[in-house]
């Protein structure tokens, strides 16, 4: 009688038999990692690695073939959830920073010639430089504000004795650098009057009473006193031009008109 032929596996040796529920693990890791790299959608793709690397573990304890599956649902259950959320997160910020530089206005060409300097803008102009406008002058040692003017008459009070009118001018007067500085010599050291075609007035006599005992009084640093002066007339209709320089014979810093009627 002849041996029987074994065809299945060795005498002594188990059947390898592979193991679906380690390919439904590594069907359900694979698919969770994709469907996580999903903006928003992402969360769902979560809970299918977590379910994967369960089969992962139990397969692996089990024994199940084969083990390369188990091993591959172990580990992308593990780091799946993390990679997936920074690729996410890389693409998102690598999107934005396209849509910002894509947004940025693009600068239109200079027609200035190379080594020209641009422009002085008004937001280039400095704060501090001194300007005299409406009847305000500011520098870097006074500020003189304009509070009145009047022209006064032959023979009214503040022109007694003189011969022609003249127009008057009260202003209040602040020390800001803390140099030495007088209501009377501060004025006129800054500013002159002229009329018509840059014909300059005479200052005349002091036109209010009130301060001929403090027109000369030392002002002290971020101080102010209050004074007034007066100019004669060239005549008694052009308008009279109070015109600001930087310091005697200085540059002009700009100027205020007054009409006489």
């Amino acid at each position: 009688m002849s041996n029987p032929v074994n065809t299945g596996s060795p005498a002594g040796t188990p059947a390898r038999s592979i193991n679906a529920g380690a390919f439904v693990g590594l069907g359900l890791v694979v698919v969770g990692f994709l469907v996580a790299l999903v903006p928003l959608a992402g969360v769902v793709g979560w809970p299918l690695m977590l379910a994967g690397l369960i089969l992962g573990i139990i397969g692996a304890a089990k024994k199940w073939n084969p083990k390369w599956a188990n091993i591959t649902n172990i580990v992308l259950g593990f780091v799946g959830p993390g990679l997936a959320l920074m690729l996410v997160l890389g693409g998102l910020a690598a999107a934005g920073g396209a849509a910002e530089g894509s947004a940025k206005p693009t600068s239109a060409p200079s027609s200035e010639a190379p080594g020209e300097k641009p422009a002085a803008t008004e937001q280039q102009s400095d704060p501090t430089a001194p300007a005299f406008a409406d009847g305000v002058l500011t520098t870097a040692d006074a500020k003189i504000e304009i509070t009145k003017h009047a022209v006064i008459p032959v023979g009214a009070a503040g022109n007694e004795y003189g011969t022609k009118p003249v127009i008057a001018f009260w202003y209040r007067i602040t020390n800001v650098s803390g140099g030495s500085l007088d209501p009377t010599t501060g004025f006129m050291t800054e500013i002159t009057a002229s009329q018509g075609d840059g014909v300059k007035l005479q200052v005349g006599p002091l036109p209010d009473p009130a301060f001929l005992n403090t027109q000369l009084d030392r002002i002290a640093k971020g101080a102010s006193a209050e004074n007034a002066i007066a100019y004669t007339l060239a005549d008694d209709a052009t308008p009279v031009d109070l015109v600001a320089a930087d310091g005697i014979g200085g540059a002009e810093i700009g100027r205020t008109q007054y009409t006489i009627k």
